[in-house]
């Protein structure tokens, strides 16, 4: 942050063109006095509970903003890692620029570097223009990577390397390029416990944890469930400009009852649920019985069809989820039957490519053109194409975090095996 000690604010915004001043700490100085100002804790809004550790979080969330160390953001799924890297990007110096998500669980391993550094034209078959890579885009700002304990170890050396030298190498270019961005992490792993197995560079660890915070579980807060609920619903009424909807009693109760093992986006997919199907302008404990019931019910069937299937074939869940259709599905359980790995088409790499890129940029089709170096026609073309589910966009993010936040989409999570020719290779 550049603080332009003796100069009216009101000019420099001028010449700097900014309108108005910036939110966060980039404000924390008074325009002629330079004296220390509370920042700006709106950001903390989303943030909802009365909790001890609400309370906690938002002071180290408050202790972290100003600098521009790395953060390291561990909990479980659902609980809300997204929601807590946005808020510390908003109350820093940064707030003016960028903030990118980058889950890494979503990205084929052919592609990592393509993705986050970008490439120049003609560095592989099929790159017919430059791409500029999460990184650059995400220049002045801040970026999260999502899902860090799913990166594998040469993807891991990559990485560090740019954290230390702050320089990425697009695929295929002759220079380094200097990146100006924070780095924070987020991941739902035990990272310490895979270093300890090997899985997990130990320096890298060191890297992305200079300030560490750890999320909970839902049940591990119950004071939180009715204030996140009632939160929720104020949200959906908002949202979707219909009356709001009250909890009775002993709904309230069913609700502070439950042990939420999806945690806050559990939570959310309930009420959801309840209020687009209720009539009446209450929700009653019934209906949310009935409603748990029916998603448990969901899950274990979904579970045993998982367990059932690997014992009849090697396909991984993540390939079978990014196949385009029953034929292709049929091709890759007859190729691992046979001992062989099994090896994606084009047309899966292309979709959970594609898949990714719109997560990273929250469905912001204009963005992720950019990142793909296509036009906006040609990306909705390709949404089309591979039947890609565009519906959040316009639903908007869980309480949570993002629609793929803490957890894969399996249409995005593929992996592709060492390319023989024509995918791009890591060096």
């Amino acid at each position: 942050m550049a603080v332009f000690f003796g100069l009216d604010q009101g000019i420099v915004a001028t010449v700097i063109g900014r309108r108005e001043p910036c939110c966060g700490v980039r404000n924390m100085y008074h325009p002629t006095t330079n004296t220390l100002s509370p920042p700006d804790t709106s950001a903390l809004d989303r943030l909802v509970g009365v909790s001890s550790w609400n309370k906690e979080v938002r002071r180290q969330i408050l202790d972290a903003a100003p600098h521009d160390a790395t953060v390291l953001i561990t909990g479980p799924s659902g609980t809300g890692k997204e929601l807590i890297a946005e808020a510390i990007h908003r109350l820093s110096p940064r707030c003016h620029g960028e903030f990118l998500a980058a889950n890494c669980a979503c990205l084929p391993s052919g592609l990592f570097e393509s993705h986050l550094f970008g490439h120049v034209k003609g560095a592989f078959t099929g790159a017919h223009c430059d791409a500029t890579g999460i990184f650059r885009l995400a220049e002045g700002g801040t970026l999260l990577l999502d899902e860090i304990g799913e990166l594998d170890i040469l993807q891991q050396a990559k990485l560090l390397r740019v954290i230390q030298t702050k320089k990425i190498r697009p695929i295929g270019g002759d220079r380094e390029i200097p990146v100006n961005v924070r780095i924070l992490a987020a991941t739902n792993r035990d990272l310490l416990a895979q270093v300890a197995a090997g899985q997990f560079r130990k320096d890298l660890y060191y890297r992305l944890s200079v300030l560490r915070i750890e999320t909970i579980s839902l049940s591990d807060r119950p004071e939180d469930i009715l204030v996140l609920a009632e939160h929720i619903l104020d949200r959906l009424s908002i949202d979707g400009g219909m009356p709001r909807k009250r909890l009775t009693a002993a709904a309230s109760q069913i609700l502070r009852d439950h042990s939420w093992p999806g945690n806050v986006r559990e939570l959310e997919n309930l009420l959801e649920r309840a209020v687009i199907m209720s009539r009446q302008p209450r929700l009653e404990a019934e209906q949310l019985a009935e409603l748990m019931e029916s998603s448990q019910g969901r899950l274990s069937s979904a579970s045993q069809e998982t367990g059932s299937s690997a014992d009849r074939s090697a396909v991984s869940p993540a390939a079978e989820g990014a196949a385009e259709g029953a034929a292709e599905r049929a091709s890759a359980t007859r190729v691992a039957r046979s001992g062989q790995e099994p090896w994606p088409t084009m047309a899966q790499i292309e979709r959970a490519h594609l898949v990714a890129t719109l997560e990273q940029t929250g469905y912001n089709q204009s963005r992720a053109a950019r990142l793909l170096n296509i036009s906006r026609k040609a990306l909705a073309g390709k949404i089309q194409r591979y039947a890609v589910d565009t519906t959040l966009s316009r639903r908007g993010r869980p309480a949570g975090g993002p629609a793929s936040g803490d957890s894969a989409s399996l249409s995005g999570s593929i992996s592709a095996p060492p390319a023989r020719h024509s995918p791009p290779q890591e060096p």
